[in-house]
């Protein structure tokens, strides 16, 4: 229902369906992301996407086995800030971050794309490149997202930084670079790839 283009019934859906149920830390956790993405994406409403970001977070504050659950919430509530236009707000969450786990949590590709959005393009080259370095360390390589799209596109953008900072030689390098590694990836992906 929600991703058929149908998000307002399926929202509906959610809170009829669970207002009288018990639900677990990581399942309410679940639905607060939900709602935090309706908002964000399909309303087009940031403030109340944050007040659902902020719930995000206390549902997984200070419960050690929902660790992956509190760094994907400050994730989201960063993503809101940025979608905000709160660039300082969503680099001190960042920091936050980083400060929970030293797992990979691919953040530098966050600060990266945090930014390349302020327009500051050599502030964000080196956050894409370690992005990419920790892309290939991190990911789950039998998920096209992970060890196809988001490696690409980090060494796109950073042809795109390049250019914009009127370098062609360099942008010209990360564009083939890009290009390079599209080639060799497609093949782990036949039916992906046809897409295209």
């Amino acid at each position: 229902m929600y991703e058929q283009g149908q998000q307002d019934s399926a929202i509906q859906y959610l809170d009829k369906a669970t207002s009288k149920l018990q639900l677990t830390a990581v399942e309410r956790w679940s639905l607060l992301n939900t709602k935090t993405a309706y908002f964000l994406k399909y309303k087009k409403r940031p403030d109340s996407a944050l007040k659902y970001a902020d719930s995000l977070i206390k549902v997984v504050t200070n419960k050690p086995d929902l660790l992956n659950q509190y760094i994907s919430a400050l994730f989201v509530r960063g993503d809101v800030l940025m979608e905000s236009g709160l660039y300082d707000d969503a680099y001190v969450r960042a920091g936050k971050i980083a400060k929970s786990s030293s797992k990979c949590y691919l953040l530098s590709s966050k600060l990266a794309m945090l930014r390349y959005r302020q327009g500051s393009y050599r502030q964000s080259i080196p956050y894409f490149k370690k992005g990419f370095q920790e892309i290939l360390v991190c990911i789950d390589t039998t998920r096209f997202e992970q060890a196809f799209v988001l490696p690409q596109s980090l060494l796109n953008t950073l042809g795109l930084c390049f250019e914009k900072l009127n370098q062609p030689d360099s942008a010209i390098f990360y564009y083939q670079k890009a290009i390079r590694f599209i080639e060799e990836r497609e093949k782990c992906f036949p039916s992906e790839s046809s897409l295209h």
